[in-house]
């Protein structure tokens, strides 16, 4: 009796932590675990079903939200269109989220990569109350920006001391100069409770 009670424990342990996508009609489809990948440039998701080699699609239209590991993905209308953002943190249902994609310039016959960030806070109804979007490039419109995101992280989240001290974190030297500790916070898009 006790070896049934830890196999139906474990079971349940293993639900819990499924990788499941939720559709906006409704509907949950459970995926094989890690096979989860946003691809912001290409306004989707993609995920593989269990027993199957092939990859799905998902457009960000017809998703509504995505759970895998410690992350969370959820959709918005931001500017009339429906994107997928990563959700940092919830504090009594207002979301910090962000969508980070590397994109690449052409410069001098050289492909120069670098990181673009759309950042959104979402009121307690699910409407965009903030959004801004910056680079990781240093110059003064991205180190502005990027200073405007830290003081909305700050101001909007104070009551969630755990993503607060997540940015102190990444405070250093060179980055506080350059704004730079938001890119670090925003490159590591997992959960944080708030609780």
């Amino acid at each position: 009796m006790h070896l049934l009670k830890i196999g139906v424990l474990l079971l349940c342990q293993q639900m819990a932590a499924q990788d499941i996508i939720q559709t906006t009609e409704g509907a949950k489809i459970t995926v094989v675990e890690g096979s989860i990948k946003v691809e912001p440039r290409n306004n989707r998701l993609t995920y593989q079903l269990p027993n199957s080699d092939k990859r799905n699609k998902i457009k960000f239209k017809a998703l509504s939200s995505a759970m895998y590991k410690d992350h969370l993905i959820k959709t918005f209308l931001v500017e009339g269109r429906r994107k997928a953002f990563f959700i940092l943190a919830d504090a009594d249902g207002k979301q910090l989220g962000v969508l980070p994609s590397k994109r690449s310039v052409s410069k001098g016959g050289f492909e120069v990569p670098y990181k673009r960030y759309e950042v959104v806070v979402i009121n307690k109804d699910n409407v965009v109350s903030d959004y801004l979007v910056f680079t990781d490039v240093n110059n003064p419109a991205n180190i502005s920006l990027r200073n405007q995101a830290a003081e909305l992280v700050q101001q909007q989240f104070n009551d969630c001391p755990i993503l607060i001290e997540r940015l102190k974190t990444f405070e250093n030297t060179d980055s506080k100069i350059e704004n730079g500790q938001i890119v670090e916070l925003l490159d590591n898009p997992y959960l944080i409770s708030c609780k």
